[in-house]
């Protein structure tokens, strides 16, 4: 009988203490849904602010590319117009080489667009809208 009692005592306590059980079980589940969530943001984020802190130089370079693909274009053109007026060897060895550096020079300006937009698409998809950068406006 005083065993009876005990089985009782211990089923009540076991169905008072269940469902507050259930809820806190429930509680932590969601929780770790919700760590797991601002995790992931978290990558997102650092994966964004990292991308953003090479574009500066992404761009700065891509700059110089074009400058220096300018530059050398320009240089092609005046070797051929002083070639139309006097042809030497000379002329004609420092034109072929202008335009090798010139194809060069379009060719980095090129790949360093590339690298740009590649940048600011990732910002893009890591912080999963537009940001904005009061150098170059919203992107």
């Amino acid at each position: 009988f005083m065993a009876n009692k005990i089985v009782s005592l211990l089923l009540r306590a076991k169905n008072a203490i269940t469902p507050e059980a259930n809820k806190a079980e429930k509680s932590l589940q969601s929780l770790e849904g919700r760590t797991r969530s601002l995790e992931k943001e978290l990558s997102k984020f650092e994966a964004a602010q990292s991308a953003f802190a090479g574009l500066d130089d992404a761009r700065e370079v891509a700059s110089k590319a074009e400058a220096s693909f300018d530059s050398l274009q320009g240089e092609v053109i005046r070797l051929k117009q002083e070639l139309k007026e006097t042809k030497t060897p000379e002329l004609v060895l420092a034109l072929d080489k202008a335009k090798i550096s010139a194809a060069d020079a379009k060719r980095e300006w090129a790949a360093s667009r590339k690298a740009v937009s590649g940048l600011e698409a990732a910002i893009k998809k890591a912080a999963g809208v537009g940001y904005f950068d009061p150098a170059q406006g919203e992107v």
